[in-house]
């Protein structure tokens, strides 16, 4: 599978305009404790563009869950 970001750096910066920087903080302390989960993510929400334009509310919502979640889970092993 090719991904379609060429650095890490843009892919925070594409997930990170889903919430227009609500979660950058939580983006930039993954992409340094667990960067394929950001790198995955960020192709996974490119790839299904389309899917996501029927409910786009519903994948943003789930997104934002899932970068709390992962934050946390990051956290909780760092401590």
């Amino acid at each position: 599978m090719q991904n379609s970001f060429p650095t890490l750096g843009a892919a925070v910066l594409y997930l990170n305009g889903f919430h227009h920087g609500k979660h950058l903080s939580q983006l930039n302390y993954l992409s340094l404790y667990n960067p394929e989960w950001v790198m995955t993510t960020a192709q996974a929400m490119y790839d299904h563009t389309l899917i996501m334009e029927h409910d786009p509310n519903t994948y943003v919502k789930m997104l934002g869950f899932a970068i709390d979640d992962r934050y946390t889970e990051a956290r909780n092993e760092e401590g």
